[in-house]
């Protein structure tokens, strides 16, 4: 007898999905999940191995950048110890070998081996700085920004360590003024700012309307003559711009003194504090955060900005747990 044949379940299948092209490519958050796991647990394939070496750099970066804080808070505080490691055969010094810890209370200590620059050296480096040293190729503006503590301490520690053994007792911008005095390091204590997004477009509103209509200017080139040169064009982009960056650094400094006032309160001690760091040019949150650690590190602010007398009256009553209570209110108001 002829065998029936079973009629199909599934009379109208689904094509199969299309192979994903990139197989390395993820197309949900599962996916990279997954890619992520298979890459830690030790995966031999290439993009497991390209992920390692990305969250490896990435690891290297963030650890480079707090020793970098470490650095910039020992300066400031003078807790570190920086001794000559090798000299050459005459006797000079050619290393130097710098100890400090993590901060205050941390137990990790750093290492920093540096070349020694001599003093000569180190001034005909720093004037390459200056508007009058520097080179024509270089963009001066952006070369100075390295000059600034935090971006110093990142970007070249042996600058860093041998600006602070030739002077400044921790400071470096006290030290460039030290090593080069007749130079104005003023531009170190500015923060850099740049234009908003509506600031620009005000400012190339300005300019646009400052113009010449083209007409004219075509007309007085066709007849040989100068074209018009629009004389509140400069006038009209300099108030521009000083009106946005006024605006903004005023609002800016306003918030910064209301801030400072709220981390030290409204009892005497406090108020004495707070006027004795404004008389120290510290303004902002994260400076009395960075300075208010400890009892030793606020001394030797102040120091440098009155006597020793006054900061002893300045610091009558101050106990520890103040001090921990203005670092704890500073770092929440950043």
């Amino acid at each position: 007898p002829r065998r029936r044949s079973r009629p199909n379940p599934n009379p109208n299948p689904k094509p199969n999905p299309k192979p994903n092209p990139n197989p390395n490519a993820a197309d949900s958050k599962a996916d990279i999940a997954d890619m992520l796991i298979a890459a830690a647990s030790g995966g031999r394939g290439d993009r497991d191995k390209h992920l390692r070496s990305v969250y490896k750099a990435a690891l290297l970066m963030r650890y480079e950048e707090r020793q970098a804080d470490s650095r910039l808070g020992a300066g400031l505080g003078g807790t570190y110890a920086a001794a000559v490691r090798t000299t050459t055969l005459s006797g000079v010094p050619a290393e130097l070998e710098v100890t400090y810890r993590g901060g205050v209370g941390k137990t990790k200590e750093y290492i920093d081996i540096v070349e020694f620059i001599p003093l000569d050296t180190l001034k005909a480096t720093m004037r390459l700085f200056t508007s009058e040293g520097g080179s024509a190729d270089v963009d001066s503006a952006n070369a100075r920004e390295v000059l600034k503590p935090p971006n110093l301490a990142r970007s070249s520690p042996r600058l860093f360590w041998n600006l602070l053994r030739h002077g400044g007792k921790g400071d470096v911008v006290e030290a460039l003024g030290e090593l080069l005095p007749d130079e104005d390091w003023s531009f170190l204590r500015v923060r850099r700012r740049d234009l908003s997004e509506k600031a620009k477009a005000n400012l190339a509103q300005q300019q646009g309307a400052a113009q010449p209509e083209p007409s004219a200017a075509a007309a007085a080139a066709a007849a040989g003559e100068q074209p018009p040169v629009p004389t509140t064009f400069v006038a009209t982009s300099v108030s521009a711009v000083a009106t946005a960056s006024a605006g903004e650094l005023a609002a800016e400094a306003a918030a910064q003194r209301d801030a400072m006032e709220r981390i030290f309160g409204g009892d005497a001690a406090g108020k004495r504090v707070l006027a004795a760091l404004r008389r120290a040019k510290v303004t902002k949150p994260r400076d009395v955060a960075l300075f208010c650690s400890s009892d030793r590190m606020l001394r030797r602010l102040l120091s440098k900005a009155m006597s020793d007398e006054e900061v002893e009256a300045t610091l009558d009553g101050v106990a520890p747990e103040m001090l921990k209570a203005w670092t704890t209110a500073a770092k929440a108001s950043q």
